[in-house]
C-alpha cells in the first residue's frame, strides 16, 4: 500500500462510505428468488404448523435466559469491531477472543439450566409435553459461540461476505437440516404413540436448527479468514486466549447494557408466550399459521432486514470516531433506502400475496384475508423500529432504548391481556403491536433526533418520489397480472402467474418502471445517485441486475428538472470520510511488530 489510490483499490469494501451498507444488501438480489421460495416452501417441508408453532413458542419462551447469558457481547463485538478497525486492529481481534472464550464457558451454563427446566421444572404446567424439546433446545447454546465470524463480519463492514453466507446457509444447509429433521422426527414419532408426529417433527425441527449453526460457523470461518490475512492474521490468532482487561471490561460494559436492553423485552415476551400457551385456545396452531403467512405479508419488511442490520457498524464507526456529518448522512440515507424498497415490493406483495396463499396454503385463505391489511401495514410501520434500535445500540445509548422498551412492553403485556379477554383470536397476537410500536418509535425518534443525531429526514427521497413511482409500479404489475390471466391456460395460471410476476417485478422491471420513475420525481441527488454507482461495484453475482436498477436511476435523474432540488444533507461528508480512510490507512500500515 504505497499511495492512498492502491489503498482504495486493494478491497472495494474498505473503501469507507454508505455504498457499503446497500452493496451489501444489493449483493443478494440475484438470489431472491431462491430466498422467497424458501420462505414458501420450507412450512410445505415440515408436516405439521403446529410444530413451527411449538418451536416458536419454546424460543420465546427462554429466549430472554439465552440473552442474560449471553450478556449482549455478540453486539459489543460488531461495535468496538467497527470503531476500533480504524484506530487499532490487533484490539478488533482481542474483541473476538474474549466472545469466544467467554461465551464457551457460559455455554455451559446455559445448556445446564435449561436443560434442569426442562426435566424438572414443567411437570405440572400447561407446558408440561415439552421437556424433551427443552432438552434438545439447550445444546444450541454450546458453545455458545457459533455466530462469532458472522457477527465480526459485520463490524468490519463486509457485508457482502455476510450476505453470501447468509443466502448458503439459510437457503441450502438450513433447508436440508430443518426438513431432514422434521420429517424424520414425525416420522420416529408417529411410530411412537408416546411421542406422536407433531411432537416428533417438533423436535427434528430444534435439531435441525442446532445442526445448521455449524454450518455457519464453516462458511463464516472461511470467510473471515480472508478478511483476516491483509491485516497479517490467522484464523487460529483469534482462539488464542491473550485478552486485555480493558478490552474485557469494555465488551462487558457494554454488553450487559444491550443485554438489559434485549431481556427487557424478551422477559415480558417470555410471560406472554406462558399466558398465551394457557389462556389463548388455539396458540401453537396461530403461531404456526402466522409463522407461514408472515413473511408472504410482510415481504417488504423481510427484504428490509436484509440491510437494516448494516447500520448498526457503519454507525458506531462514524459516530464514535467523532464524525457527526457522516453519522447523520448515514442515517438519513438508511430512511432512504427502507423508503425505495418498501415502495418497490409493496406493490408486488400485494398483487401476488393472495396468489400464493390461494395456491400453496389454501386452507388458511380465510384466516389471510383477515389478518392481510393489518399485518401489511404493520409490518410496513414497525420495520423502522429496527433501524431505531440498530441506531441506539450503534451509539451506545442502550441504557435509554432499556427504558422505552420496558414502557413498550408494559403496553403490549396489557393491550395482549384485553384481547384475550375480548376474545379476539388470532389478532390478540396482531392488535397489540400497533400500540406498542406507536409508543417506542415515537419516544425513540424524539430521542436520537434531539440527543444523539440530527435526523435531517428527507420525506421528498424517503417516501414521496419512492411513493409516486410506487403507484406506477402497482399500476404495471397490475396491467400484467390482468394480461396473464388471458394469456396463461387455466392449468398453470396460478403457479405460472405467481413464478413470471416475482421473476420481472424484481429482476427485469425495476430499473426502467420504478428506479427510472423514482430518478425523474426527483428520488435522487448528486451523493445519493453516486453511491448508488459504487455499490453496483460491490453486488458481485447481483451486478447485472443492480446495473439496470442504477441505469433506470441515473436516466431519469438526467432528465429530471427535479434533480438535487431535495438533496440529502451532505455538509462536511466527504471530509469526514477521507479523515476516517486516512486513520485506517495508518492503522493498516503500522509494523505488526511495534503492536
Amino acid at each position: 500500500m504505497k499511495d492512498d489510490e492502491t489503498y482504495k483499490i486493494s478491497d472495494k469494501w474498505e473503501d469507507i462510505g454508505y455504498h457499503r451498507v446497500i452493496g451489501g444488501f444489493y449483493y443478494n438480489i440475484v438470489f431472491a428468488l431462491l430466498a422467497i421460495g424458501y420462505v414458501l416452501i420450507l412450512p410445505l417441508l415440515v408436516p405439521y404448523p403446529e410444530s413451527m408453532g411449538f418451536y416458536n413458542i419454546l424460543t420465546g419462551i427462554f429466549s430472554s435466559i439465552f440473552t442474560f447469558a449471553d450478556f449482549g457481547l455478540a453486539s459489543a463485538l460488531s461495535r468496538y469491531i467497527a470503531e476500533y478497525r480504524v484506530k487499532d486492529k490487533l484490539r478488533t481481534i482481542q474483541y473476538i477472543r474474549f466472545f469466544i472464550w467467554f461465551q464457551a464457558f457460559t455455554g455451559l451454563a446455559q445448556t445446564t439450566v435449561i436443560s434442569l427446566i426442562g426435566l424438572y421444572a414443567l411437570r405440572n404446567t400447561s407446558l408440561s409435553f415439552m421437556p424433551w424439546m427443552f432438552l434438545w433446545l439447550s445444546t444450541i447454546q454450546y458453545p455458545g459461540w457459533l455466530g462469532v465470524f458472522n457477527e465480526a463480519l459485520k463490524g468490519f463492514q463486509q457485508y457482502g461476505k455476510v450476505a453470501l453466507a447468509g443466502l448458503l446457509n439459510t437457503v441450502i444447509f438450513q433447508t436440508i437440516t430443518l426438513v431432514i429433521g422434521a420429517q424424520l422426527g414425525a416420522y420416529i414419532g408417529e411410530l411412537n404413540p408416546r411421542i406422536g408426529g407433531i411432537m416428533g417433527s417438533s423436535i427434528g425441527l430444534v435439531i435441525g436448527y442446532y445442526v445448521d449453526d455449524f454450518t455457519t460457523t464453516i462458511i463464516t470461518g472461511q470467510m473471515f479468514a480472508k478478511v483476516l490475512k491483509p491485516m497479517g492474521f490467522r484464523l487460529r490468532d483469534v482462539l488464542i486466549p491473550r485478552i486485555r482487561k480493558e478490552v474485557a471490561f469494555e465488551s462487558l460494559k457494554f454488553g450487559i447494557g444491550v443485554m438489559l436492553f434485549v431481556i427487557s423485552y424478551q422477559s415480558v415476551g417470555s410471560i406472554l408466550a406462558l399466558i398465551y400457551a394457557r389462556d389463548l385456545p388455539n396458540y401453537s396452531t396461530y403461531v404456526g399459521i402466522l409463522s407461514i403467512l408472515s413473511p408472504v405479508i410482510g415481504l417488504a419488511e423481510t427484504v428490509n432486514g436484509m440491510h437494516i442490520g448494516n447500520h448498526r457498524s457503519t454507525v458506531s464507526e462514524a459516530y464514535f470516531n467523532e464524525k457527526p456529518n457522516y453519522a447523520v448522512y448515514l442515517l438519513s440515507n438508511g430512511f432512504r433506502t427502507m423508503g425505495q424498497m418498501t415502495m418497490l415490493i409493496t406493490p408486488l406483495a400485494l398483487l401476488i400475496s393472495p396468489m400464493v396463499v390461494e395456491f400453496i396454503y389454501p386452507d388458511y385463505i380465510n384466516i389471510f384475508y383477515k389478518i392481510f391489511l393489518w399485518k401489511i401495514i404493520f409490518s410496513t410501520i414497525f420495520q423502522h423500529s429496527h433501524l431505531m434500535n440498530e441506531v441506539l445500540i450503534g451509539t451506545g445509548n442502550h441504557k435509554f432504548n432499556i427504558a422505552i422498551t420496558v414502557a413498550e412492553q408494559l403496553v403490549t403485556l396489557i393491550a395482549s391481556i384485553i384481547c384475550i379477554k375480548l376474545e379476539l383470536g388470532i389478532f390478540v397476537l396482531i392488535f397489540p403491536g400497533f400500540f406498542q410500536t406507536a409508543l417506542k418509535q415515537g419516544l425513540g425518534w424524539w430521542y436520537i433526533n434531539n440527543k444523539i443525531i440530527d435526523l435531517k429526514i428527507n420525506p421528498w427521497q424517503n417516501w414521496i418520489a419512492t411513493g409516486m413511482a410506487g403507484i406506477l409500479y402497482f399500476m404495471v404489475i397490475y396491467f400484467l397480472k390482468w394480461l396473464f390471466s388471458f394469456t396463461l391456460t387455466p392449468l398453470i395460471t396460478n403457479i405460472g402467474t405467481i413464478a413470471v410476476l416475482v421473476l420481472l417485478g424484481i429482476y427485469i422491471l425495476p430499473g426502467l418502471f420504478y428506479f427510472l420513475p423514482v430518478g425523474l420525481f426527483g428520488g435522487y441527488d448528486t451523493h445519493t445517485l453516486t453511491d448508488f454507482e459504487k455499490a453496483v461495484e460491490l453486488s458481485g453475482p447481483s451486478k447485472f441486475i443492480i446495473k439496470m436498477w442504477y441505469k433506470g436511476a441515473e436516466f431519469g435523474s438526467k432528465k429530471s428538472k427535479l434533480h438535487n432540488k431535495f438533496p440529502m444533507a451532505y455538509d462536511n461528508v466527504e471530509n469526514e470520510v477521507n479523515e476516517l480512510m486516512e486513520m485506517k490507512k495508518q492503522v493498516d500500515t503500522i509494523d505488526d511488530r511495534k503492536k
